[in-house]
């Protein structure tokens, strides 16, 4: 499976990463949301997303509904990734994600990404 992830975290990317490629997953990362956007609208397909909900300049959700206007029904599945747990439901309340992963479970997300396979 292809997967993005972005988040501005370098720490973060780097361990889910490594995580995500030790199940044999293709793994690219992004340190924001803008560089995100560039890899989705040039030409990169990817099979999944996984973001950060709060991130400099645009969130995780403001990112989806970026991603969703240039791309339309080919925008692949999102998964938000946040240490925000109490804002996850009153901030992306109405927006199609697949999961909403608590950052600090690898677990709970590697089991999220492979129902999402």
């Amino acid at each position: 499976m292809k997967i993005l992830i972005v988040d501005d975290h370098a720490a973060c990317l780097t361990s889910l990463q490594m995580l995500l490629e030790l199940e044999s997953h293709e793994v690219t990362t992004a340190p924001d949301a803008t560089v995100a956007l560039e890899q989705l609208s040039n030409g990169h397909s990817f099979d999944l997303v996984i973001t950060d909900h709060r991130m400099p300049d645009i969130s995780g959700d403001e990112f989806f509904r970026h991603a969703r206007q240039r791309m339309g029904t080919q925008t692949p599945p999102f998964v938000l990734h946040s240490a925000h747990q109490n804002e996850l439901t009153a901030d992306t309340a109405g927006l199609p994600w697949h999961a909403c992963i608590p950052k600090g479970n690898p677990e709970q997300l590697r089991r999220c990404v492979q129902s999402l396979c």
